[in-house]
């Protein structure tokens, strides 16, 4: 990406917190670019929600100023900023008794007349929305009826419907299981692809950092921004929860409890997917893997045969057999 590549959305010097005291975040500088998609991390109550409330010019900052398209948020016309920026809130009221169509028509309004007339491009615009979030089956179903995943692709087909260069969104996958979180972090990213900008809040890492191109992390009232890999370089992640029960695990790409190692074990065998799933019951219950054997720890050596898959499990001269990794994981625990 070129440098030189104006950002259109930029802050500078921007401190935020609630109702004036107690600043959340200070003299924040960041921006981005047009077409990328940013993930906004930070713990609970670290200013994520305010941050984004700033950004879409529904509370003003402590200090400095959000640009967008160089130009101060709150000093653009509320219509003609509907239709550069928009932004699906966690926990937004939904009417229950509108249909999928009439809640994305809503998207709309900046658009519409006074008496909010839909007209062909309209609702060619309201199919199309739906349609991208794949909702097409849906249109005349009462929001009422839908999961928690169909209702949170409705409230994002309403934003697309708006048209704008910029799509904010605030945990758009808070309580959503790993398929529908896979799929609602997918739209986004199409629409990264399409050329709009995106910014998310998330606790989700993993998700992050599989379609991110940039994060924020809010960190001791600050933001660390950067491209994704290039904060894990900076061990950023790991600062952020460096003085609680769990680590960043670089080689797994993910946050893990802390646990009191309780041995070392010797593993081998001869399939490499019930070799990783082994690796992993057995790293779980506190043990690291060593690559030599050694009369000091246990040894597992694992066979995949014709039916079944078996673990044989040395120590102390002792040697016991299992055929399934919950049973060999019961006979860990007592032996060492």
């Amino acid at each position: 990406m070129n440098p030189e590549e104006k950002h259109i959305i930029s802050l500078e010097d921007i401190s935020i917190g609630y109702h004036g005291y107690d600043e959340l975040i200070t003299q924040v500088n960041a921006g981005i670019r047009k077409g990328e998609m940013v993930a906004l991390i930070g713990k609970n109550g670290s200013g994520k929600s305010t941050l984004l409330r700033t950004i879409a010019a529904l509370k003003k900052p402590a200090n400095g100023k959000v640009l967008i398209e160089n130009r101060v948020n709150t000093t653009i016309p509320e219509q003609e900023f509907a239709k550069i920026l928009s932004f699906v809130e966690t926990g937004t009221t939904i009417v229950e008794n509108l249909t999928v169509y009439e809640l994305v028509s809503i998207g709309r309004h900046p658009y519409t007349n006074w008496w909010g007339r839909i007209k062909e491009r309209d609702h060619n615009k309201i199919l199309e929305a739906i349609g991208f979030v794949g909702m097409n089956n849906f249109s005349n179903v009462p929001v009422n009826r839908l999961s928690d995943g169909e209702r949170q692709r409705v409230m994002i087909a309403r934003a697309l419907a708006q048209e704008t260069k910029l799509l904010l969104l605030d945990e758009p996958t808070a309580f959503l299981d790993l398929p529908n979180k896979f799929e609602i972090i997918n739209v986004l990213h199409r629409l990264k692809k399409s050329g709009k900008s995106v910014v998310f809040s998330t606790h989700d890492l993993e998700t992050a950092f599989l379609f991110a191109d940039k994060c924020w992390v809010i960190h001791e009232n600050k933001i660390v921004h950067g491209g994704v890999e290039d904060l894990g370089i900076e061990n950023v992640y790991g600062e952020i929860f460096k003085d609680s029960n769990i680590q960043f695990n670089e080689e797994e790409m993910k946050f893990i409890p802390n646990r009191v190692l309780k041995g070392e074990i010797y593993l081998h065998g001869n399939s490499e997917s019930v070799l990783n799933w082994t690796k992993r019951a057995v790293i779980r219950l506190g043990y690291s893997i060593n690559g030599n054997i050694s009369s000091a720890y246990p040894e597992i050596k694992q066979e995949s045969l014709a039916e079944n898959n078996m673990w044989i499990v040395s120590f102390q001269g002792n040697t016991s057999k299992f055929t399934s990794l919950y049973d060999m994981t019961r006979h860990l625990t007592k032996i060492n």
